[in-house]
């Protein structure tokens, strides 16, 4: 059982990056325009935590060789382990303290903070597979965009949430978890956003995609938000990463990208 060496699988913040940190001078905005906007933050928002990478620690694993043939099968997983920038600050939103610890996927940081765990009283994060749902690739949305896309074939769909009414960030707030959140769907002829109710995609806004005027991608450090204009209103989506509480960028990019073609070119 030779020694696995540590391996990173996902990162969203290089270590590198933290040594801009410095206590009693980087403040709330510099962190926010850095990193944007936190994964985790109290109720007090004295303390914001980031998830900065996902990686396999060093460990053991066993090597089984087929018979007649060369190399080896892994058997079994180390444990993930996910590393986070821990942030406090003083009453002036100045960093005050910082640390990068790092637990196995599914344990708490300390007593009061666990991410992807269903909310405790201080208000923790909630998986994004809890609240959006299963996702585009399950038999729950195939049959909700079933029913409502019947005109039109399915182009792209994400996990995302919606900001009804408004443009970008100038709302200036983080998800809340009584923001809806289900997937957004593009499709030949509308843009239809499904919000999941526990046991299904319900079909929560439709915008025909004849009545887009714009289509805007706004950041905002390491975020972006997913704004559809039409003559009489706004729409902001945040499109995100699958069961995680991260800005999918790419995603964002490529349906905005799909929304500014002509219908004529799809």
């Amino acid at each position: 059982m030779p020694t696995a060496l540590p391996k990173t699988i996902a990162a969203d913040i290089p270590k590198a990056e933290t040594k801009s940190i410095h206590e009693g001078e980087t403040s709330k905005g510099d962190i926010r325009h850095q990193f944007g906007d936190p994964d985790w933050s109290s109720v007090d928002d004295a303390r914001w935590i980031f998830e900065m990478r996902q990686y396999f620690p060093w460990g053991w694993h066993m090597c089984i060789a087929y018979g007649g043939q060369g190399g080896c099968a892994e058997v079994g997983e180390r444990p993930i382990k996910i590393e986070y920038l821990d942030l406090r600050f003083d009453a002036s939103g100045i960093v005050e303290e910082w640390s990068t610890p790092a637990v196995e996927s599914g344990e708490c940081i300390d007593d009061v903070v666990c991410i992807d765990t269903e909310q405790d009283e201080v208000g923790s994060t909630v998986s994004y597979h809890l609240r959006n749902g299963p996702g585009a690739d399950s038999l729950e949305f195939h049959a909700a965009i079933r029913a409502e896309a019947y005109d039109g074939s399915l182009i792209t769909a994400r996990f995302a949430d919606w900001f009804e009414g408004s443009y970008g960030f100038d709302d200036a707030r983080p998800i809340a978890l009584d923001d809806p959140a289900g997937v957004l769907a593009v499709t030949k002829y509308d843009v239809i956003f499904f919000v999941w109710s526990g046991e299904d995609y319900l079909l929560t806004k439709t915008i025909s995609r004849k009545n887009l005027q714009d289509v805007v991608v706004e950041a905002k450090g390491k975020s972006r938000r997913l704004i559809l204009v039409t003559v009489s209103e706004y729409n902001t989506f945040e499109i995100v990463a699958d069961s995680r509480w991260f800005v999918d960028v790419d995603g964002t990019e490529s349906i905005a990208e799909v929304l500014r073609k002509p219908m004529s070119r799809q």
